[in-house]
């Protein structure tokens, strides 16, 4: 009896690894939402809502300054230390973060300390993603490598690059469809819709990334990824923070489905050897 080389894919080593990184992720995110939540609610005691989605965008500040300023002290380390070890120390951190807000919110004032904890969770999350991401591909065969990392059929599918472009353009017009919606309904579609179109561009750039890094380069390779992939989240929330204090939240939220078309748009024309990739690996 044969077995399926994808069946090496479902390996125990690999399976807690995927598994691992979807409830960090799913807790990472549920987090990253209560704290905004929780930081907007304290800000409009005392501000108007403009100047509280000011507010909610410094919070994406403190986590993003951390991710810039250890990005290539993180690879270094994912290079040079045991990336397990580091992983267990991230999600440590994570937690002691996690208990820090808890107890904030229960008995803590003011939103100082909320800063502060943002601060200490980005710097975690400068050293997990680089490692994370250099550790994944240890643990499958070099032939498997492009369905390891995208874990989806869009690794043996033709003109990836466009598909990648397409992906990101249905982000952008969702966000613009989201921010002019007055349905309920509406609204949920379209954010079920740009999340999707997310998770097809992302897993796209992190797999072209990945296939083209040679394993001793991948810890480096990765930490200045994220900078300009995962870190976005906390840049884009500065900057929609930025843009709502000036626009409002519904003249911030059309400004980045209108940047997102127009990038877009850019570079399919700067850059035609990417929108003309035939496949991943």
């Amino acid at each position: 009896m044969t077995i399926p080389e994808d069946a090496s894919l479902f390996r125990r080593p690999y399976v807690l690894y995927v598994s691992g990184r979807f409830f960090g992720t799913l807790a990472n995110t549920s987090q990253a939402v209560i704290i905004a939540w929780e930081v907007y609610e304290i800000a409009c005691q005392s501000m108007s809502v403009a100047e509280a989605s000011f507010v909610v965008g410094m919070i994406g500040l403190a986590q993003f300054l951390p991710l810039f300023c250890l990005t290539l002290v993180a690879g270094e380390t994912a290079d040079r230390y045991n990336r397990r070890l580091i992983l267990t120390l991230c999600y440590l951190t994570q937690l002691l973060t996690s208990g820090g807000l808890a107890l904030h919110s229960e008995f803590g004032e003011g939103l100082w300390p909320i800063f502060a904890i943002s601060a200490l969770f980005g710097s975690a999350r400068a050293f997990f993603q680089p490692t994370a991401s250099a550790l994944g591909p240890m643990l499958v065969p070099s032939e498997l490598l492009p369905r390891a990392i995208a874990t989806n059929l869009l690794a043996a599918r033709n003109r990836i690059g466009m598909k990648m472009f397409v992906a990101v353009a249905v982000f952008g017009l969702m966000t613009l469809v989201f921010a002019c919606s007055r349905s309920f309904p509406l609204s949920m579609a379209c954010l079920a819709v740009l999340g999707g179109a997310d998770m097809v561009s992302v897993f796209t750039r992190q797999s072209l990334v990945q296939i083209a890094t040679p394993d001793r380069m991948r810890g480096r390779v990765s930490a200045v990824s994220p900078l300009f992939i995962g870190a976005s989240n906390e840049l884009g929330e500065f900057e929609s923070g930025v843009a709502a204090r000036f626009l409002g939240p519904v003249g911030a939220v059309a400004f980045g489905g209108v940047g997102s078309l127009l990038v877009t748009g850019t570079w399919v024309w700067l850059f035609p050897s990417l929108r003309e990739a035939d496949r991943l690996g």
